[in-house]
């Protein structure tokens, strides 16, 4: 403290000044400098530890005749190009203040200072000769230079108390351990050199309550002390001590504050006041006139003083929210996809029961397309805000309520209330139950580019909102699953041929049941997300019913009549292992009349009813065990296409498949079933039917 205040007085008074932190061990000069350093926590700042560790290195690196440089010894003598300026406005009559950190503050720090090896520095590499080219190098381009390095036997304390200083300041307490230290400190420096530094001893922390015992100590330190006062006479040395003592007071003992932003000047008996009167010493020691004036500095003004006080003043940290997440993938075609649960982690503040107030606000959560989450049911919640430590959730709302087709992107949650949980505690809550039209983003999207995603941003509102640290994340990645694919039966083609020659395919309609009967083709849905089959009534779904499988067929002849099997014919599961066959129920009610007909081994087929050349059919991915989970990774159903004979048929019919119990959201309501993806495949050609003698020959 008293080394950084009588610096800041030096560079106010006109003199240019260096402070360097030789204190390695213990560093901390620089927060008495902190709202004046461009690297307040000297996080990426490098300092003398990397000065020293620079010459040692480069007085091991070989040199040839041809790449030795004669100058290189000046070179890395130079600490000056470790030191950088504190600018303020009263350092002004060519005064200027240099600060030399004692390096970078990193997870490596003490692993520099522990590992630099004094004694071969010394003896190997030059050390003295080398610490004696940088004292000359800053004696030739500052007034001042001050170390501060701490007291003691150790190698860096004999480096600065005995070998770079001219004057020797030796701060101490008024107890016994520290009298006697520092007095043997001194001592150890007189004896070791012919000429010592000019010593300056320095009482701090003087308490003046006690009396009796405060004249005893000042006893004591004139005894230990006055012998190193030779430049003095006794008046001089009455004078100096009665002017040195720096008084203690508690208000320093919490921050790191520079006096001269601490207290006005001009008051004696305050700590600002004393350090004055040090300076003065110096600088009148210092002086080249004979008969050197009152020491006269620039105190900042009073409005500049106020501001860089405040700057000083350690705060609690504030209340902030930083949200995290576990992104996934979801899937392109989907109209209502969950998406993971976001974390609200709330740090900082002051807690209630230590007299802080809690924090009322709104929170709400926007994401980058069409929320289709369920809206609020009488029994629980959809679209809810809740707390980790248990508590009463806060309801979503998604505006406007009225459909889910016209749903905004975002959701509201009112009158949250936060408990600043305080300096290293932290509060959280969660977002639990949003679920997205990814179809906006992947694959029904026609503006998308790139990686398509979903992404959520985080605002608050109110009397009291909360900083939120990130408030923007991605919640999931978007990834087209879904395939419609129409297989031909064994080795036949697409379009299927169909013939209307009297006789064909009589068997289907008349009342023998045939011994066996071949599909004409087959349709596959097939999902690349393991589990997105959904069952009917599965826990955490939103629908009410389970995957829809949908065929539409268009412009069919009318004397084509299709049938499709009613169950699966084939399926595939999502993982290795046994597949245990789904239970899939026909549901579409386009059935013309009670035509079924058994088509071995496929099972029972439905007959649909065509209208103005379309029909279509309609399975439902259901479960009848309970609790059975869903492991369906593809299904396929069987198509038989049949002509009525002598009946005119011409054209080309087309199909088209998808998944959900409806198309779109158009066609959903507040309180209807949510369809889980969009029909995002093109009709394809399936059906070629002629009249018999206008087939090829070959058919």
């Amino acid at each position: 403290m008293c080394l950084a205040n009588i610096a800041w007085l030096l560079a106010s008074s006109g003199h240019k000044t260096l402070v360097v932190d030789w204190d390695l061990e213990a560093p901390g000069l620089h927060r008495f400098f902190h709202p004046f350093l461009p690297d307040p926590e000297l996080a990426s700042t490098d300092g003398l530890i990397e000065f020293l560790q620079e010459y040692v290195a480069e007085a091991l690196r070989p040199r040839s005749a041809k790449t030795h440089s004669a100058d290189w010894y000046a070179r890395t003598s130079k600490l000056t190009r470790y030191a950088f300026s504190l600018r303020r406005t009263e350092f002004s009559g060519g005064g200027t203040l240099d600060f030399v950190p004692a390096g970078r503050q990193d997870a490596g720090y003490a692993s520099k200072v522990t590992s630099f090896d004094w004694e071969r520095f010394f003896t190997r590499f030059g050390g003295g000769l080398f610490l004696q080219a940088v004292r000359e190098h800053l004696r030739s381009i500052y007034d001042f230079v001050l170390i501060d390095s701490r007291t003691g036997v150790s190698d860096i304390s004999g480096v600065c108390t005995v070998q770079m200083p001219d004057e020797l300041v030796v701060a101490f307490t008024y107890n016994h351990q520290n009298i006697k230290g520092a007095a043997a400190v001194v001592a150890s420096v007189v004896e070791q050199r012919s000429k010592g530094p000019l010593i300056w001893p320095v009482p701090m922390r003087v308490e003046l309550a006690e009396k009796s015992k405060l004249e005893t100590a000042r006893f004591a330190v004139r005894e230990a002390f006055d012998r190193y006062l030779t430049r003095q006479t006794a008046v001089d040395r009455t004078a100096y001590w009665g002017s040195v003592e720096i008084p203690h007071d508690p208000y320093y003992a919490f921050e790191e504050v520079l006096a001269t932003f601490a207290e006005k000047a001009g008051v004696s008996n305050s700590v600002l006041g004393a350090m004055e009167r040090i300076t003065s010493w110096l600088v009148q020691e210092n002086s080249t006139t004979d008969q050197p004036s009152k020491f006269k500095w620039r105190a900042p003004e009073e409005e500049d003083r106020l501001k860089a006080l405040d700057k000083y003043a350690r705060r609690l940290a504030p209340l902030t929210c930083k949200l995290e997440t576990y992104p996934t993938v979801v899937r392109g075609e989907g109209l209502c996809e969950a998406l993971p649960e976001v974390v609200l982690r709330f740090t900082g503040g002051l807690p209630v029961s230590l007299g802080g107030t809690p924090h009322v606000m709104s929170v709400t959560a926007f994401v980058n397309t069409t929320l289709t989450s369920r809206f609020i049911p009488p029994d629980g919640i959809s679209v809810g805000l809740v707390p980790q430590a248990g508590g009463k959730p806060i309801s979503g709302s998604i505006k406007p309520p009225g459909s889910i087709r016209s749903a905004g992107n975002a959701v509201s949650f009112p009158e949250m209330v936060i408990d600043p949980p305080g300096v290293g505690q932290e509060t959280v809550w969660w977002i639990r139950g949003l679920r997205a039209n990814v179809a906006e983003r992947g694959a029904r999207s026609q503006v998308v580019l790139g990686d398509p995603h979903i992404s959520l941003f985080v605002a608050t509102s109110g009397a009291d909102p909360v900083a939120v640290q990130n408030p923007q994340i991605r919640l999931a990645s978007v990834r087209n699953g879904f395939q419609f694919q129409i297989l031909p039966e064994k080795n036949g083609t697409l379009p299927v041929p169909i013939s209307q020659e009297k006789g064909h395919n009589v068997e289907l309609f008349g009342e023998r049941e045939p011994a066996a009967l071949g599909l004409s083709f087959r349709v596959r849905f097939e999902e690349g997300f393991a589990g997105a089959f959904k069952t009917k009534n599965q826990e955490g779904s939103s629908a009410t019913t389970g995957t829809r499988f949908l065929v539409d067929f268009s412009n069919v002849p009318s004397g084509v009549e299709i049938f499709v099997t009613e169950s699966c014919i084939d399926s595939h599961a999502s993982q290795e292992g046994p597949v245990l066959a789904p239970v899939v129920v026909y549901v579409g009610s386009n059935v013309a009349g009670q035509r079924q007909r058994r088509v071995p081994p496929y099972g029972p087929l439905v007959q649909l009813r065509s209208s103005g050349g379309t029909c279509n059919a309609e399975w439902e991915w259901n479960c009848a065990a309970e609790g059975t989970q869903s492991g369906l990774r593809a299904c396929t159903f069987g198509v038989v296409l049949a002509a009525r004979p002598n009946k005119a048929a011409l054209g080309i019919g087309s199909i088209s498949g998808t998944l959900g119990p409806v198309s779109d959201l158009i066609l959903a309501s507040e309180y209807g079933p949510i369809p889980r993806f969009i029909n995002v495949g093109e009709p394809q050609d399936v059906i070629d039917v002629r009249n018999a003698d206008e087939r090829p020959a070959s058919a």
